[in-house]
């Protein structure tokens, strides 16, 4: 109050000692390696958080770290690492990958996640809590770990895409509207021995009851088609990696193709070193580079490369200028010899059929040979 009568400037906070990368807004934040715990409500509805990087060392996600962070796409949870109520609560993730040693989903652990279209449940998960998986609108298909024991109330409730789930042998309690307006869920296979309250599912899906045995047994068969057909899917990749893979192996062997031609070009390039020469030429004082002429050795049966670049840039031009029984025995053409005139002639003269060294008067003006 004093400062605002007397027009005192106000000093700002100072800045804190040991600064949190949850202390700021971030798009991307990685927490340092060595924390142990991420406190309650760190990232509390920091829309603008993309992509978090979790260490090794996190044992302890709190209460609704994570809550209402809409713009998290995915997240990788450390293994060891134990995640509490509501810590991922209206998040816009679409991909979560939970710890191994996971013991429990806790209560609206994942709530509101409406992208949420892939989460891998580990083998460890025994209980799947209340309102666990309510309105994730956008998952599709789950697969529950053989260990499950229960399943709480309205855990996976009002998810409208939900087609398929796989229930374990193992599991003993689903509770009440579990997949209640699981509109899209038309048969489930659920076993004997587990007990399903009331309403636990959508009034159109049919569940079928099978023995535990069986249950297991038509697992490994669902699993053994699974893999089955996975591999008639990527065999034919696999041929043509193989495939590939043995003809570059083969052509590099002893007699392979490449090797060949490795061999070739070094004694081509061997054999032509002593009889290249450098010449200078017009161009070479245009700034277009030099030319250098070979003469083939038509006793020895060379035939000089047509091009050959140096490491260094140089455009080496060496020109075929075998002749008579050399060509003919070798089944190379030669080429044409370029025949330049010493002299050019003006292109008026040119026009008017007027060549060698001669010059005249031409409308006017004098003309000269160049």
């Amino acid at each position: 109050m004093l400062r605002y009568f007397f027009g005192g400037p106000e000093k700002p906070p100072p800045p804190p000692i040991d600064p949190k990368p949850w202390d700021g807004f971030h798009q991307l934040v990685e927490v340092p390696d060595g924390t142990t715990q991420i406190p309650r409500n760190a990232f509390h509805a920091k829309s603008c958080l993309q992509r978090v990087t979790l260490p090794n060392s996190l044992v302890y996600i709190s209460k609704g770290s994570f809550m209402n962070c809409s713009g998290l796409l995915s997240i990788v949870i450390p293994a060891g690492c134990s995640v509490e109520q509501h810590a991922f609560q209206n998040c816009g993730v679409r991909s979560v990958l939970l710890p191994a040693g996971l013991k429990e989903i806790r209560q609206g652990t994942f709530v509101g996640c409406k992208r949420l279209r892939d989460i891998n449940i580990p083998a460890s998960v025994e209980r799947i809590h209340r309102t666990a998986f309510l309105w994730c609108h956008d998952l599709n298909h789950i697969r529950l770990p053989d260990g499950l024991i229960s399943i709480g109330r309205s855990a996976f409730s009002y998810n409208s895409s939900l087609a398929s789930i796989t229930f374990p042998a193992s599991l003993t309690l689903i509770e009440h509207s579990a997949f209640s307006s699981c509109s899209a869920l038309k048969q489930v296979v659920v076993p004997t021995t587990t007990e399903i309250a009331d309403r636990a599912f959508h009034p159109c899906t049919r569940i079928v009851r099978l023995p535990p045995a069986r249950m297991r047994a038509r697992q490994n068969w669902h699993a053994a088609v699974d893999a089955a057909l996975a591999y008639k899917r990527c065999r034919p990749q696999l041929y043509g990696w193989l495939e590939r893979a043995q003809n570059r192996l083969g052509s590099y062997g002893p007699d392979g193709a490449a090797r060949k031609r490795d061999r070739e070009e070094f004694e081509r390039d061997r054999l032509l070193s002593p009889f290249v020469t450098r010449a200078s030429s017009s161009e070479e004082h245009a700034g277009q580079g030099s030319l250098i002429r070979a003469a083939s050795a038509s006793s020895s049966g060379l035939v000089p490369r047509p091009s050959v670049r140096f490491a260094a840039g140089l455009d080496v031009v060496v020109r075929n200028e075998l002749r008579g029984g050399a060509a003919d025995s070798l089944g190379v053409e030669p080429l044409r010899r370029e025949r330049r005139p010493s002299r050019t002639v003006h292109p008026r003269l040119r026009a008017f059929g007027v060549g060698g060294s001669l010059g005249m008067v031409c409308r006017g003006h004098m003309s000269g040979v160049y």
